[in-house]
């Protein structure tokens, strides 16, 4: 399996783990299973993995890019 950019392979991976600051509120099943996780230092926005600079701001369900 091939991973995209600030990703890794892993047996138990859940992007609930490493959410961008600000997307803590957003409904997300914690759910164990085989995939890519965020490396270290890089947050989940969403979409894929990006280094916190690059998170988006998340204002009352909305999502303004950065």
């Amino acid at each position: 399996m091939t991973c995209p950019t600030n990703s890794h392979y892993s047996i138990c991976a859940s992007p609930c783990k490493t959410p961008c600051p600000g997307l803590t509120s957003a409904t997300c099943a914690d759910v164990c299973a085989e995939g890519c996780a965020c490396n270290t230092g890089s947050y989940f926005n969403g979409t894929g993995c990006v280094p916190q600079d690059e998170c988006s701001c998340y204002i009352k369900g909305k999502t303004l890019k950065v």
